[in-house]
């Protein structure tokens, strides 16, 4: 078989082995680029993808790590009432107006505020839950035309 193709290589003239020469060379370069380099390139894609989105992993990770023992360090504060009373007199001592807070079921309770800055109540919100020892089941914030928040929030004690 060797014997011939060399035989049919001789046949051709000059112009058509070069010809058939570049034509091999582009079909080789070709089959590396389709074969090697492009799967290559995407598997160190995916590979980096694979990596950016572990780092973000990890830093949620992280930063959850931080939270869990922020909150073992401060051991929580239980509210001096009973919770529908206890997280109402705390939403008025903040300085938030019309406050009605109703018993929910398995001891959680609905705090409902008609009128509040997002600005004052969320960063509240997020020291009570600390600094109390609550999780927040639900919450319902609607806008109002004056700019503030009407709030619905469901809380319950965090079971030890």
């Amino acid at each position: 078989m060797k014997a011939s193709a060399l035989i049919w290589w001789k046949e051709r003239s000059g112009r058509e082995q070069v010809l058939l020469a570049i034509m091999g060379l582009l079909v080789a370069v070709l089959t590396l680029w389709f074969a090697v380099v492009r799967p290559l390139d995407g598997w160190v894609r995916d590979g980096r993808e694979t990596y950016r989105q572990a780092l973000a992993d990890r830093a949620a990770l992280d930063r959850s790590i931080a939270e869990i023992r922020t909150i073992r360090a401060h051991p929580v504060a239980p509210l001096p009432k009973p919770l529908t009373q206890g997280l109402r007199d705390v939403a008025l001592q903040a300085g938030f107006s019309d406050v009605q807070s109703e018993p929910g079921a398995n001891g959680a309770v609905r705090l409902s505020i008609a009128a509040v800055r997002s600005e004052a109540f969320f960063p509240w919100l997020r020291t009570v839950v600390q600094r109390h020892g609550l999780i927040v089941e639900s919450m319902n914030a609607l806008p109002n035309s004056d700019r503030t928040l009407s709030v619905v929030v469901t809380v319950r004690e965090r079971r030890q």
